[in-house]
């Protein structure tokens, strides 16, 4: 019986010693696999200490300052390039319970009828609750429609306008006088006659040198068409460009590019959006239970507009349906550290999404979003050097969504969600001191200040690809200039970033003295990069 028991007792002992040893093992596993997601989600932590300073770079984007602004040395401007979001806009989507009221849409669009040219059409949102049913049950009160830009939007782009007109067109215009000394990197010459001044105003298109294009959104268009109407004098004589929405390339499209979509949900698969999702899981469903949407399948985007376009507007938060203003129940309404989470998550969404260091898979999102577009301004500056392009000034409006994809490529690091009338802007500058070889750069300015591009980091392929180069001519001459732009921002390392980096096969070949015949969108193999599986 003794002998039974010692040998029960042993195999309880190796069982007991097994299990534990296993549960050891696989908690080491599973901590490694969690310190491993912790440690991904800092590289996103964004540190947002002040949140109001955060709402008030939202709700308005910082400008250029004319009085800061500083021309690199020794160099002619050749081009400027400008991508904007619009401005400031009602929220997205409409909540079941609405407590607020939109009434800042005063303005009337106009659209002229093809057919009939003189023939005008003024337009403006309806949101009659009393008669319609459906505007009743989800939307609010107020003259603004879903996603429509505000007076207030219409400002911002004007200011935008007025400002960069400052630094780049601020030409000395006098009905008085008979000389108009004007920009010579824009015009061509450094001086007219009026009369010549005042005819070229009035030609068709500036003489081709002002060129804009819009998404085609109601929003982008005015903000367009708003920002124009203060950078130059007579601007209906600009034509407004737009694409189809199903052919956009100026936002993330997935009508050509069926792609992006399966690549959104690999994004919202991988263990570091889960952690981030399972971290806020019990706030979201409270936040969800107050504001009547457990049963709609919204995105962490659309929750950080909801709460931030009221943060803009100073409007209060949302609230239960049950919720009693003379109760004054506060907790049926989001409170400020409930808002502040929502906004976090948002932020975070949006570097962790859009950054090619993001996730696995990033760099192909990347591709789809910006690939095109990157490309054309790649061109641009190469055609406008060889002289086969005599655009100078090329506007596109466009949304978040395209300066995040933009950011996403262009920096190495987190970003905040891009404010309302966020503006990046390509300069192309032409090196005054270097006679021969590559003398020409460009500046990335970024909500007003000069950014530095990720292939310049030291950790860039092209970085080290530059630098393990033989020293031309050329580039000791860059050097000399003290001038980390000339060295950096090369055309020749943008189109090798995109090569290395984003992997987009471009057939260009940078000769300066050369006219090239391609055409930029047909660059990009839309199936090979879009629809292949």
């Amino acid at each position: 019986m003794r002998i039974k028991q010692r040998i029960l007792f042993v195999i309880v002992f190796f069982v007991i010693i097994f299990s534990t040893f296993y549960l050891l093992k696989n908690n080491d596993i599973n901590s490694s696999i969690k310190s491993q997601n912790i440690k991904n989600l800092k590289q996103f932590t964004l540190n947002i200490d002040d949140y109001n300073n955060f709402t008030s770079n939202y709700c308005q984007a910082n400008f250029p300052i004319p009085e800061e602004y500083v021309k690199p040395k020794n160099a002619k401007l050749k081009m400027v390039q400008i991508i904007t979001r619009h401005g400031d806009r009602s929220p997205t989507h409409a909540l079941p319970n609405e407590n607020v009221s939109w009434d800042v849409c005063n303005y009337s669009e106009e659209n002229h009828v093809s057919s009939f040219p003189e023939f005008v059409i003024h337009k403006k949102t309806d949101v009659d609750s009393a008669h319609n049913p459906y505007a009743k049950q989800v939307y609010w009160k107020g003259n603004c429609g879903i996603g429509q830009l505000t007076d207030k939007g219409i400002k911002q782009h004007k200011n935008l306008g007025s400002t960069l007109k400052k630094i780049y067109l601020q030409d000395d215009y006098d009905k008085n006088k008979k000389e108009v000394n004007v920009q010579e990197w824009f015009w061509g010459v450094s001086n007219m006659s009026r009369d010549e001044y005042e005819k070229e105003l009035n030609s068709s298109n500036l003489g081709g040198r002002i060129w804009a294009k819009s998404t085609e959104t109601s929003r982008t268009m005015i903000s367009a068409q708003a920002f124009l109407s203060e950078f130059i004098p007579n601007a209906k004589n600009v034509t407004l460009n737009i694409a189809p929405r199903y052919l956009e390339m100026l936002t993330p499209n997935a009508h050509p590019c069926r792609r992006l979509k399966t690549y959104v949900e690999k994004m919202k698969s991988s263990p570091q959006y889960k952690s981030k999702v399972e971290e806020t899981k019990k706030n979201f469903n409270i936040l969800k239970k107050i504001l009547g949407t457990e049963k709609s399948e919204l995105t962490f985007e659309r929750y950080f507009d909801t709460i931030q376009g009221r943060r803009c507007w100073n409007k209060p938060m949302p609230c239960s349906k049950e919720f009693n203003q003379d109760n004054n129940k506060e907790s049926l309404c989001v409170d400020p550290s409930l808002a502040d989470i929502i906004i976090n998550m948002g932020n975070w969404v949006r570097a962790y999404q859009y950054s090619i260091k993001g996730w696995k898979g990033a760099l192909e999102l990347a591709k789809m979003r910006v690939g095109p577009i990157l490309l054309e301004f790649l061109t641009n500056m190469l055609h406008r050097i060889q002289n086969i392009d005599d655009r100078r000034f090329l506007l596109y409006s466009a949304h978040d969504s395209t300066i995040s994809a933009i950011l996403g490529v262009l920096l190495d690091e987190p970003f905040h969600w891009p404010g309302y009338a966020s503006s990046i802007i390509f300069e192309l500058w032409e090196s005054t001191e270097i006679s021969s070889g590559n003398n020409y750069f460009f500046r990335v300015i970024y909500n007003g200040k000069p950014v530095e591009m990720a292939w310049c980091r030291e950790s860039s392929k092209t970085y080290q690809k530059v630098n393990n180069l033989n020293t031309t001519q050329a580039n000791d001459n860059l050097n000399n200039n003290n001038n980390e732009d000339l060295l950096c921002n090369t055309l020749e390392n943008f189109k090798n970033y995109l090569q290395d980096t984003l992997n987009l096969s471009i057939d260009i070949e940078l000769d300066y003295n050369k006219k090239s015949t391609f055409i930029p969108s047909l660059i990009y193999d839309v199936d090979q990069e879009c629809n292949s599986d």
